[in-house]
This record gives structure tokens, sequence and C-alpha cells, in this order.
């Protein structure tokens, strides 16, 4: 037996391939194919198809799709408004409008001294109160 010579490259200089009968050519690397002048036009249609059917599922979409309605509610006036006055609101808001319009300190001073913030802690916790009492009506509401 001889031996085998194992790594070297065929060498085909000066040969010409040669296809097997029956089998078709395949088209190689960079040469362009011929499809006809209606290939682009199909492939053009194609698309268009495409995009049509794509944008009428998008509308048969937006027709299906419950808009919610939003109601905005009225705003309070003096007839709607029904919460009582506090007492000594008017008051509070007299005293509010006499506060002196000037910018140095002494004024400043005495206005602050003047401000009567001992109902705030009470109408503040009667606040929390009412929101409380509001978000647990809402929460246990079926």
């Amino acid at each position: 037996m001889e031996p085998q010579n194992q790594g070297s490259e065929p060498q085909f200089s000066g040969e010409i391939m040669k296809t097997p009968a029956g089998v078709p050519a395949t088209e190689t690397a960079g040469t362009p194919v011929n499809r006809g002048p209606l290939f682009g036009v199909i492939i053009g249609l194609l698309f268009v198809a495409l995009v049509l059917v794509l944008g009428g599922l998008m509308f048969w979409n937006y027709l299906l799709t419950p808009t919610p309605l939003t109601i905005d509610p009225p705003s309070p006036d003096t007839g709607m408004n029904q919460e009582p006055e506090s007492t000594t609101a008017q008051a509070q808001a007299d005293a509010a409008i006499t506060l002196s319009t000037s910018n140095e300190l002494p004024a400043i001073e005495a206005d602050l001294l003047s401000t009567d913030l001992s109902s705030l802690e009470t109408e503040l916790t009667a606040i929390d109160l009412m929101i409380e009492s509001a978000g647990n009506a809402t929460t246990t509401a079926p």
C-alpha cells in the first residue's frame, strides 16, 4: 500500500469544472439573478397589502376598545357647600386682614405674636379624622 498524501491541497489548475447532468446550476455569489419585470411589482403589492391588513386590525381594535367616560364633578359653590363655618372663622379672617404691611423686623414680630394659632391643632385633627373616615368609606364600599 502506498501512503496517502495527507495535508496537501488538491490541484485543479487547468481542469474544467463540470456539473452532473440533470442538476440545475445554482446562483453564485455576486451574480445578479433575472427574476423578471413583475417581481418588484409583486413584492410592492404584498407590502401594501400587509400594511393595509395591519392598519385594519389596529382600527378594528380601536373600535372594539371601550373608552371610559370621564365626568368632572361640579365645583362647589355657596349653595352646594353645606359645611358649617366655625364660630371664629370670620374673626380670624378679619384678624388676618389687619396685619401690618411693613417689612421691618419689629412689625413682623408684632404680627406673629398677634396671630392666634390656638385652634389650629384641633382644626387639623378634625380634618385628619374627616379624611380617614372618607378613606374608610371608599375602601369598604362594594
